[in-house]
């Protein structure tokens, strides 16, 4: 086999593993707006929050412990507890979002790789390193 030829299904790999990445990503990231918009909008018919908020009790007491052989119970308002349960979601789509972001711009990275010309490439490094070197 050609060694030009390896060289080009090589760069078909490449290539389809940073489409693949950056379709995943943004078909993602659509989704997880989709879902937030809906949670917004009508939170009852979003899965995910009927889900928590059947198994979530918010009477139950946020501290129980015992001080010298006395037990004691704190407990935290409905509203202060569901304001906790809403930054703990927002937390968590903002790492998600941050995943997701990092995905989308591998796969933009590792297709301006496979895209981008060796021969050019070179070239322009080269004209860069000796710019930098009349510069300096």
């Amino acid at each position: 086999m050609p060694e030009n030829e390896s060289g080009m299904k090589l760069k078909t790999g490449v290539a389809l593993v940073g489409g693949v990445l950056l379709i995943f990503g943004v078909v993602q990231l659509l989704y997880m707006g989709i879902v937030i918009y809906q949670v917004v909008q009508d939170p009852g018919n979003v899965g995910l929050v009927k889900y928590m908020m059947s198994h979530l009790n918010l009477d139950d007491p946020a501290v129980r412990g015992a001080v010298s052989n006395t037990p004691f119970e704190m407990t935290l308002g409905r509203p202060v507890r569901f304001m906790l349960y809403i930054i703990i979601g927002i937390l968590t789509l903002s790492v998600l979002a941050s995943i997701l972001r990092t995905i989308v711009s591998a796969g933009v990275k590792i297709l301006s790789l496979a895209l981008t010309d060796p021969d050019s490439a070179g070239g322009k490094q080269q004209k860069n390193r000796s710019r930098s070197q009349a510069a300096g």
